[in-house]
This record gives structure tokens, C-alpha cells and sequence, in this order.
């Protein structure tokens, strides 16, 4: 009998290499291969959960709620966001793999090698200002990447359960009241198409091919880290500018819309619970109500003490506004509640006093 002990480094290239000590027996006279990277990676994360879209607001939250569930949580990274790794490494995964997105194959290949029992594709083109003047970019990333993400799902061996975020944006032409799970569809954005496009695949697949796909409706939800180019953070911005003295007035677009908002971090438990369910379905996730530009700028003031009357730190100047949008789509979460018990914990206002304390502590650095 062969025995000899064996000391592995496994370099996953996003500075969370991992030592392994392995005993190998053999009745040979030599010993037998190692085993590889992907074997081993199978044996030391037996069931986990991969995350498509690792630089969004959402997967900060979303791995923090998987890891305090106790699942291993591996984020895959496209080849655009490798360069990146600085930022990925401040979030909580067990590890980081690359994948190519424009390639099923490689998809599945992740998927394969982890042996992922949950896939959340959290992977976006979010501006749907900006999907009016990048259409195909858009498509590719909302609609076809998800597409090579069901076609890698099929093949994979480990049966997942693929969550997908869906967007209210799909129903933004709608006249009802409000939106529900049987809703038609209505979008009036390039961004819009694609997400229609994406959530109706969801359903083609988890019909005709009985794969567990489910999605979320996800109405607007807001965080800390949200980037300038959203109408909330440049409120935040502006409104800590003007309460630090920095600056007397900021500028937005517009104030007079409305949306119905809600905090992200509640969000990314909705994710979790929809994918912990056995039969994959659609659920809206909104908070249930609307306010507007102005409610959102007011409740700031009111927050930072800095008066009441908006036109004082605010100026309009619509120069970058879509060419066409919605006056506001409220969300009918009725089924959530009821079947899964999931309702958002953080108010409109305690979102935006949330945003504005980690503005103000940032800028204490």
C-alpha cells in the first residue's frame, strides 16, 4: 500500500486560494494522479449557490443573506468584470470563478463544476434611459446571456433552481391599477422588450422543458450602493452636499414621477425564499405603494434638517430624459405574502435616512 500526504494551494486567481491536505493510497507502486481543480472544488463545496452578476447592488446583499443562511456562495465573473477583483474581494464569497458569457458551454461548465443546486442571474443592463440608445447591447445582456443561462441548465446534472429578475418595466404601459403575476405585459423601452423577452422565456423553459426556473418582478429597489446615474443617489449626493456645506443647490431631471420604491436588502431575501421552493413560479416583489421624485427629495430635507421648500436646493434641467415613460406602476405583492410569507421590512423613509447615513459616513473618510 502506497500512502503519502499531500499539501494542494488551490488558486482561484481573486485572492481566496485555499490549502487542501490530502492523503493519497494507492496499491500501486506509484502514486495516482491528483485529483483536479473541478473535482476538487465538487468535494469541497458539495451543494452551492452561483451568483451571475457579481458587481450589482444586489449581489452585495444577496451573499450576505445566502452566507448567513450557511450556503456556500460562489460568484461567477464575466470576463469584463476581472479586472475588478479589488472590489469583489471586500464581498463575503466562498470564491470566485471566471466564466465567458457570450459562451453556453463555459456557463455550464460552472454550473457543472460547482454542482449548483441554486443559479441566481442577477446579471443587468439597468439603465432604461440608456437601453434607447443601446439597444443590442441591451438584448444581449438582458435576453440572449439568459438565454446561453437556461441552455447551460438544461445540460447540467445537478438539477438547479434558476432565479431570474424580472422588472416592472415589462408592465411600464400598462393602465391597470395595479400589476400582478397574470398581468399582460405592456413594455415601452428597449429594456423593457428585453425583460419581457427574458421572462416569458422563463416560463417557455419551465413548461416545455420542465426545468425549475422561477423569476421575480422586481420593482424599483434602492441602496447605498447604488451609482450617480440613478435618480436616488444623485438626490443623496446632492442633499449631503447641501447639508455639508459643499454645495447650495444640486440638479435632477425631473421630479414630478413616480415609482414604487423599495430598500434592496429586503429584496435579496425575496430572492432566497423564491429560490428555496421546491415548484418554481412568478412573484412580484415591489413594496405596494407609490411616491414620488418630490416625496423622495422632501423626506430628505425633512431627514437632514435642511428646510422644506424643494425649489431651494433643487434646479430641473431635462436634458436627459427618456423618450418615453411610465407614470407609475404599483406592484400587487398578494401572492408573496400569502405563499411565502415574504413582505418588505424597511419603509420609503427609512430607505432614504439608510442612504443618506452611508453617504454622510463615506464622507468621513
Amino acid at each position: 500500500m502506497y500512502i503519502k500526504q499531500r499539501r494542494l494551494v488551490l488558486k482561484s486567481g481573486w485572492g481566496r486560494d485555499r490549502t487542501v491536505d490530502l492523503t493519497i493510497f494507492s496499491r500501486a507502486l506509484v502514486p495516482t494522479e491528483l485529483p483536479s481543480h473541478a473535482e476538487l472544488h465538487s468535494t469541497l463545496y458539495p451543494m452551492t449557490a452561483l451568483i451571475f452578476g457579481v458587481s450589482s447592488q444586489d449581489a452585495r446583499f444577496l451573499t450576505k443573506v445566502l452566507k448567513e443562511a450557511d450556503e456556500t456562495v460562489i460568484g461567477v465573473v464575466s470576463k469584463r468584470d476581472q479586472a475588478r477583483t479589488e472590489l469583489f474581494k471586500e464581498l463575503p464569497f466562498d470564491d470566485l470563478i471566471p466564466a465567458d458569457f457570450s459562451c453556453a458551454d463555459s456557463i455550464q461548465s460552472a454550473i457543472h463544476t460547482m454542482k449548483a443546486a441554486k443559479v441566481f442571474n442577477l446579471v443587468g443592463y439597468s439603465s432604461v434611459h440608456a437601453s434607447f440608445r443601446e439597444p443590442i447591447i441591451c438584448a444581449d445582456t438582458n435576453y440572449l446571456f439568459f438565454q446561453r443561462l437556461l441552455l447551460a441548465a438544461l445540460k447540467s446534472e445537478s438539477d438547479p433552481h434558476i432565479f431570474q429578475c424580472s422588472s416592472s418595466e415589462m408592465f411600464a404601459g400598462s393602465r391597470d391599477s395595479s400589476v400582478s403575476e397574470q398581468s399582460h405585459a405592456m413594455p415601452i423601452s428597449p429594456y423593457g422588450v428585453s425583460k419581457t423577452a427574458a421572462h416569458y422565456l422563463a416560463s417557455t423553459y419551465r413548461n416545455a422543458h420542465n426545468l425549475r426556473v422561477s423569476t421575480g418582478i422586481l420593482f424599483n429597489h434602492e441602496s447605498e450602493f447604488r451609482t450617480p446615474r440613478f435618480f436616488s443617489k444623485r438626490v443623496v449626493i446632492g442633499l449631503v452636499d447641501v447639508f455639508l456645506g459643499k454645495a447650495d443647490r444640486f440638479t435632477v431631471d425631473r421630479l414630478d414621477f413616480w415609482r414604487d420604491w423599495s430598500y434592496a436588502a429586503d429584496f435579496a431575501k425575496a430572492f432566497q425564499v423564491i429560490a428555496e421552493q421546491s415548484k418554481p413560479d412568478d412573484y412580484v416583489v415591489a413594496a405596494g405603494k407609490l411616491h414620488s421624485g418630490r416625496d423622495f427629495v422632501r423626506l430628505g430635507m425633512e431627514y437632514l434638517g435642511i428646510g422644506s421648500v424643494i425649489e431651494d436646493v433643487v434646479s430641473i434641467q431635462s436634458t436627459d430624459l427618456r423618450p418615453a415613460d411610465h407614470d407609475g406602476v404599483v406592484g400587487d405583492t398578494a401572492k408573496i405574502a400569502s405563499s411565502l410569507g415574504w413582505t418588505p421590512r424597511v419603509t420609503f423613509e427609512e430607505m432614504i435616512r439608510i442612504m443618506i447615513d452611508a453617504e454622510i459616513a463615506s464622507r468621513g473618510k
